[in-house]
């Protein structure tokens, strides 16, 4: 563990000469100001003069200037550093400015309502209502002195008027001194004395005190002697190192011969010492009023000096923290620049076992698990890639910007890729396939692209094109690939060819359709044969010929449109038209469909229940037509044929939003559908009709595949049977096959 002397001694040969100024000067800057706000106000050889407080604000601003030159060099070379884009200056200039925002904002509003109370206080202490106080204080002093000095004057003056008017009974100069001190005794006086123009004492009586050391009188003041001896009483006040007299001089005629009395009044200790301290109170008050405005300047710009203090603390700290955090994060930028040039071996030195040292060892770790994680992954890959390129169908994987990132073999031999060696990764899908089959599968790749909602769905659609000079059927099937938070990776494409499977379905198909249409043709083929036969053995003669005619002939007139509908039926169902998709608005297709209908068949109800949310949806219109016409035809016909009346056709659109699906129903009140027929209503030439085809459903059911939906029948609670049609808002081509089952 590193002491923090050592510590200290390390940072110290670490910093610069700007830092080691800065520090002396705010030292000696300090002291000075300690020094300053020090030194006792009533000394006026330390207190100096207005040169001194000038000196003092002057070396206050320059070192003012100093920490501002300091700090703005060190800001204009980081401005620079972040010009030239050097690593770390962006975020070395956030701190700062962090560190300085910290510190500027408290800082500031207390540095604005510190000098304004400051400047409030400094005004104070010189405002009116002080200088009155000190004032009232001393004149209160003054007119106490000229109280107890009048009082003294004139109780001299009377005591001066009753020794003249009562000579004959002071003969004796004891008798006088005993009425002097009776006198002095009754008005509390220290001491009453006749002396003579000369100061020379003729009487005295002093209070007891006046034998102790501190509390003797002072003898008189010639000054005074010679104001008496002029006629004029006088007053003057006398101090001693302890106390202080009032002493008033009176002229006094004893005997023919002229003398003064002196009556000496003592002021009382705490008075004396109130006074004083109110005086020297005064005195250092006035003294203090010469330096009001360098004070005040003073304790601003000291204010200033310590906000400056601060400031340069911040910064530097900012630079120092910033410092110390670049070093790592550049270590960092270097090891983010190695691993996306590939090397997942670099590994940065560990350094201190603090935060940034575990961010540090942190990213190490992170470097050596994408090392291991690209190894599994690479293998991943190349197992994979074993197993699609073992697959019968050809296989394409396709990024975001429709690149190629794999393919195998089987893909090439389908459409002829050449320079089997080289890798296709990379390669635009257009220029990978021919363009016939790229602008036949383009509308896929357009869908795969529209579904960003996450959902795994799969996309199929069969095109016919010529490859080598030969017709080929290929299945293409497109499946979106999604990362575990539903991100696009990319689509997976396949491409099987089903020449040969679609050649064999349309054979097995056009062979039950024969049998079918043989076993169709047979049930009317019967009773013509049974009529022309009839014909054949009639007898000419025979009376009621006419009608056997008439009969026989309308019987296989009537078998013959019988088959002459089939076949016309067939016709349809086997030349059923590719779907034209097209956005269109069903809940007016239905509206405009359901019409007719009610006009035509007045003894019906028709009621259209439409869902105004339901979005406009990619059908083909004519087709869809032909489904409702269909649909309604069938429920008029088994509402007519069972005889209920009044008849009642609904139809009800929806939208199922979280499913994305359109969906309407017809429903009837008719018989309904047995739960036994409903699997096969659908299928083609079943029908409950006498003169039915059992192609229509058949043909509803196929074009309801076309557009990738479903429809379902039900039968309703109250009777009649509901079908019900759901589409999604856009169709697939083809028949679904799930992706996942091939990965």
């Amino acid at each position: 563990m590193v002491s923090r002397r050592t510590r200290f001694y390390v940072w110290w040969s670490r910093a610069g000469v700007g830092v080691r100024l800065v520090l002396f000067l705010t030292v000696a800057a300090l002291l000075a100001v300690l020094v300053y706000l020090q030194r006792p106000l009533n000394e006026d050889a330390y207190l100096g003069s207005n040169i001194a407080v000038f000196a003092l604000v002057n070396f206050n601003i320059a070192l003012l200037f100093v920490l501002a030159f300091l700090v703005g060099r060190n800001v204009v070379k980081l401005i620079f550093d972040r010009k030239r884009g050097i690593l770390g200056s962006k975020l070395r200039m956030r701190l700062v400015a962090a560190f300085v925002g910290i510190a500027l904002l408290p800082t500031g509003a207390l540095v604005f309502v510190s000098s304004g109370l400051l400047s409030k206080a400094i005004e104070g202490w010189f405002s009116s209502p002080a200088e009155t106080s000190v004032d009232g204080a001393v004149e209160v002093a003054r007119i106490h002195f000229q109280s107890l000095e009048q009082e003294s004057l004139l109780l001299a003056k009377r005591i001066a008027l009753e020794i003249q008017s009562r000579q004959l009974e002071f003969e004796v100069p004891e008798s006088l001194k005993e009425y002097l001190e009776k006198r002095r005794s009754e008005e509390k006086l220290f001491g009453l004395e006749m002396i003579d123009a000369t100061g020379k004492p003729f009487l005295q009586v002093f209070n007891a005190a006046a034998q102790i050391e501190h509390f003797k009188v002072p003898p008189a003041e010639m000054e005074a002697l010679k104001k008496v001896e002029q006629g004029q009483a006088h007053v003057v006040s006398q101090d001693t190192e302890s106390s202080q007299f009032v002493r008033a001089y009176v002229p006094l005629a004893y005997k023919d011969q002229s003398f003064v009395l002196l009556a000496t009044h003592r002021v009382r200790p705490e008075l004396t010492h109130a006074m004083a301290l109110i005086t020297d109170s005064f005195n250092e008050y006035e003294q203090l009023k010469l330096f009001k405005h360098p004070l005040k300047s003073v304790y601003i710009l000291m204010l200033y000096m310590f906000t400056g203090l601060i400031l340069f603390a911040a910064i530097w700290f900012g630079f120092y923290i910033a410092r110390e955090l670049t070093v790592p994060i550049q270590r960092l930028a270097e090891g983010t620049h190695e691993v996306a040039r590939g090397n997942y071996d670099f590994q940065i030195r560990t350094v201190g076992d603090d935060e940034v040292g575990y961010l540090i060892r942190s990213f190490n770790t992170m470097i050596r698990d994408l090392k291991t994680s690209r190894e599994e992954a690479q293998q991943g890959r190349i197992y994979i890639e074993t197993i699609l390129g073992t697959l019968a169908i050809g296989v394409l994987g396709l990024d975001r910007e429709h690149c190629v990132t794999f393919l195998n073999q089987p893909l090439r031999e389908l459409f002829a890729i050449s320079d089997e060696d080289k890798d296709l990764t990379g390669v635009k899908i257009e220029e990978l396939l021919p363009s016939e089959v790229y602008h036949k599968i383009e509308p896929l790749l357009r869908i795969s692209e529209g579904n960003d909602e996450g959902v795994k769905e799969d996309y199929e659609k069969e095109i016919s094109v010529i490859i080598g000079g030969k017709e080929r059927k290929i299945l293409c099937t497109v499946g979106s690939l999604r990362d575990s938070e539903a991100g696009s990776l990319g689509t997976l494409w396949l491409f099987d060819d089903i020449t040969a499977l679609s050649f064999a379905q349309r054979m097995s198909a056009w062979r039950e359709a024969a049998r079918r249409i043989a076993h169709e043709i047979k049930n009317p083929l019967t009773p013509i044969r049974l009529a022309a036969q009839r014909l054949q053995k009639i007898d000419p003669h025979r009376k009621d010929i006419s009608a056997i005619l008439q009969e026989s002939t309308s019987t296989i007139v009537e078998h013959v449109d019988s088959i002459n509908r089939l076949a016309g039926e067939f016709s349809r169902f086997a030349r059923m038209p590719d779907a034209e998709f097209a956005l269109a608005d069903i809940n007016l297709l239905i509206s405009e469909t359901v019409a007719p209908f009610a006009e035509e068949n007045p003894d019906c109800v028709f009621q259209i229940i439409a869902d105004s949310k339901l979005p406009d949806i990619t059908i083909d219109r004519e087709q869809i037509r032909r489904v409702l016409i269909n649909l309604l035809d069938n429920a008029i016909s088994m509402i007519s044929l069972y005889g209920i009346s009044p008849g009642r056709i609904v139809v009800r659109t929806g939208y199922d939003k979280k499913r994305k699906v359109a969906r309407f129903e017809v429903s009837d009140n008719g018989p309904g559908v047995p739960d036994e027929e409903k699997d096969q209503i659908f299928q083609p030439y079943f029908t409950r009709k006498d003169d039915g085809t059992g192609l229509g459903l058949a043909i509803v059911k196929s074009v309801i595949s076309d557009h990738s939906g479903e429809i379902r029948v039900y039968n309703n609670e109250t009777g009649g049977a509901k079908f019900i049609v759901e589409l999604p808002l856009v169709p697939q081509q083809g028949t679904q096959r799930q992706l996942h089952r091939v990965l």
